[in-house]
């Protein structure tokens, strides 16, 4: 509540948003997503006139937000993980905090039980093979893992296993000093993205 800076990672179609710019009426929103239909959307809407929408996270400044929240992202995320953490860590202030949330093994049974084909896992495991950021590729950590990865960039306030109406997981997370090079981070998603574009193209038959 005295956050005077709250970004939304991912803000799809505001869902969640919406409830909490009634809530902190005073407080600057940012919304932030990779994908350019869920922020024309949002752009229509007139309840949102106030937000500031951004198609990059480059556009904040560092050390500029006081808490952000981050639901269904990590979720389904491989090879960018990193770099996505990074990006939270340099906007976030120093004691600015984020609710990340995530899957763990306790989902990832319940689902296994339901399809035999899966197997064990042990620290992290991806199923699906869709696009970084899609629904058909889904992330699940053991919760030790989970706080090892996030531990890298952020100091684990708490983390609250299926804490998300029994269904995610989640850790509240403040601002660390990040053990990781920020230039090999970039490198790493810039190349997983023209890897998913030269897919992209390919599949679709273009010309080069």
């Amino acid at each position: 509540r005295r956050a005077e800076t709250v970004l939304d990672f991912g803000v799809g179609l505001g869902r969640v948003l919406w409830p909490l710019t009634q809530e902190l009426p005073g407080a600057r929103f940012i919304g932030f997503d990779v994908d350019p239909m869920m922020l024309g959307t949002i752009a229509r809407i007139k309840e949102f006139e106030g937000v500031d929408i951004v198609a990059t996270t480059h556009d904040i400044p560092d050390n500029t937000v006081d808490a952000t929240y981050v639901i269904s992202v990590f979720t389904h995320l491989d090879h960018t993980t990193d770099y996505w953490l990074w990006e939270l860590n340099r906007v976030l202030k120093p004691g600015g905090r984020a609710f990340v949330t995530y899957h763990d093994e306790t989902l990832y049974d319940k689902i296994r039980n339901k399809t035999p084909q899966t197997r064990d896992f042990k620290g992290r495991t991806i199923l699906g093979a869709g696009a970084e950021g899609s629904t058909r590729l889904a992330s699940f950590y053991e919760s030790a893992e989970w706080e090892r990865t996030v531990g890298r960039f952020f100091r684990v306030v708490r983390t609250a296993p299926r804490g998300l109406h029994g269904h995610q997981s989640f850790s509240i997370l403040e601002k660390g000093d990040a053990t990781v090079d920020a230039l090999g981070l970039h490198r790493t998603y810039v190349k997983d993205l023209e890897r998913e574009l030269f897919e992209m193209r390919a599949k679709a038959n273009l010309e080069y």
